[in-house]
Formats: C-alpha cells, structure tokens, sequence
C-alpha cells in the first residue's frame, strides 16, 4: 500500500509542476493587453506598409494595391473567403502579410497555410519570416526557427504545409 500510495504522489506532484508550467504560459495572453505596437487587422493597409516584399527583383515597401485592401476587407467581413485568381497577382504575398499581421497583434492566433510542395512552403515561410525581420521598429522574438512555422512569443502561430492528406487537421 505505501508504494502505490508514494507513487500516486509522485504522479500529483508530476501534474502540480505540469499545471504550474501551463498558467505561467497562459499569463502571458491573459492580460489582455497589446504585447506589440503595431496597427491590426482593421488597419491592415497601415501595417502591410511598414513590411518589406520581395518584388521584381528588389525589396521595396508593401504598398497595397487597392484590390489588395479590398480581398483583405472581404476576408474580415466573411471568414470563409474563396479567391479564384490568375497567377502572379501578388495574392499569396497579400494573405501571408494578412496572417503575419495577426499572428504579431493576437496572442494565440494560428493559422496553416498549404502549397502544392514541401519546398514551396518552405519558400512562403522564409518570405514571411522576412516580411516580419522587415518590421525593424517593433521588438518581438520568435519562439521557433524553421521555414515550415513561424510563433511569436506572446502572439501568434503561422504553419507552413504541403497539401497532403497529413499535412493537418
């Protein structure tokens, strides 16, 4: 009886440390407050021209076009936005700025991004990761170092998938 009893404590205080590291990671989304000045989704236009793009062989500001705003706009208003585009519109480059903007501003957002190949995904995490070093006026630090997902330190997840069966749920 005393060894169960021994063991069935070492399993409560096991789960006491384990339910200690959980609270001290949710304090940090618990209070509510802004962790990073930078505009949000309703603003996103502002946000997007603090980033740096890739474009036509040259990093230059992200000045959206005004499509742009607008498919951002649709997104916000109806959640389940389809886009049926021609290639080279700039549309990837767009919802990944969207994404970061919320995954730096919301503290627990997570969002999956897929492409047609593992190493096309990885090309979108590394252009968003660049997107984000761009933002030099803004202090935050990545809790991850990998080009298939990117989580801020009291923000928020991007995953970048091929589209497989597994690739998520």
């Amino acid at each position: 009886m005393a060894a169960s009893l021994g063991a069935l404590r070492r399993r409560v205080e096991r789960m006491q440390v384990e339910l200690q590291k959980r609270n001290e990671r949710s304090a940090r989304f618990a209070s509510g407050k802004k962790t990073i000045d930078l505009p949000g989704v309703e603003d996103w236009k502002d946000f997007a021209s603090q980033t740096y793009i890739r474009t036509s062989g040259t990093v230059l500001p992200f000045n959206p076009y005004e499509y742009q705003v607008d498919l951002i706009k649709s997104i916000n208003d109806h959640p389940n936005t389809i886009v049926l585009k021609s290639r080279q519109t700039g549309i990837s480059e767009t919802v990944c700025n969207y994404l970061l903007c919320r995954a730096l501003t919301e503290p627990g957002f997570a969002a999956v991004t897929f492409s047609k190949t593992q190493t096309d995904a990885s090309e979108l995490g590394k252009r968003v990761r660049a997107m984000a070093n761009s933002l030099q006026s803004t202090p935050f630090k990545f809790l991850t170092d990998s080009n298939t997902q990117l989580s801020v330190v009291g923000g928020g997840t991007l995953f970048f998938l091929p589209a497989t069966a597994r690739a998520a749920r």
